[in-house]
């Protein structure tokens, strides 16, 4: 099977309403074209679907350099765009464990709103960690799920779109320092 080849100058920057949009599609039972060729499904939660694992450089990456000035260096960011479909473990809980790896939440939920004010559905941000380490990885994965307005039109809500992106300015683990407060 060949690869799809961005010609050059060709950028794929979807805002989240718009990554909101394909979900629906794909929970639609809908085609992306003709944007099947930049949005990948794949499995990004099973025992071998570390990112490193999972995607190779043939893959549709849209990659961007940023300068560094305070050391003097050009990094490469590079993202990919990615439907999956959820593993539950649990009525309200979602598998997202990756070998040996897990993907934790960063932030809380954000609402993604339309343009007449209605919900549409959330992202939430998460980090790639080693398990039982405090070590945070250069891979982040903003994850979409369908809500408010869209649920309706949907027969699958288990799907979930995500845009990951690998930051080699992170360097490739950071310890992350938690300070507790001593309370005498």
């Amino acid at each position: 099977m060949k690869k799809f080849r961005m010609p050059p100058g060709f950028r794929f920057s979807p805002s989240d309403t718009e990554l909101l949009y394909y979900l629906k599609m794909k929970a639609k039972g809908m085609s992306f074209r003709p944007w099947n060729d930049v949005i990948l499904e794949k499995n990004l939660y099973a025992e071998n679907a570390a990112p490193w694992m999972l995607f190779n450089n043939d893959d549709p990456w849209q990659v961007t350099s940023k300068v560094d000035a305070a050391v003097g260096k050009i990094y490469e960011e590079k993202v990919l765009y990615v439907v999956t479909k959820l593993v539950k473990i649990g009525s309200n809980k979602t598998m997202r464990s990756v070998g040996p790896s897990t993907w934790d939440s960063a932030t809380g939920k954000y609402k993604v709103w339309n343009s007449q004010g209605q919900v549409m559905g959330f992202k939430k941000i998460l980090n790639l960690r080693r398990k039982g380490m405090e070590v945070m990885s250069n891979w982040m994965m903003h994850a979409y799920h369908i809500s408010g307005v869209l649920l309706q039109e949907v027969k699958d809500n288990d799907y979930v779109i995500c845009r990951i992106k690998w930051d080699y300015s992170r360097n490739i683990w950071v310890l992350i320092k938690k300070f507790k407060k001593v309370v005498d």
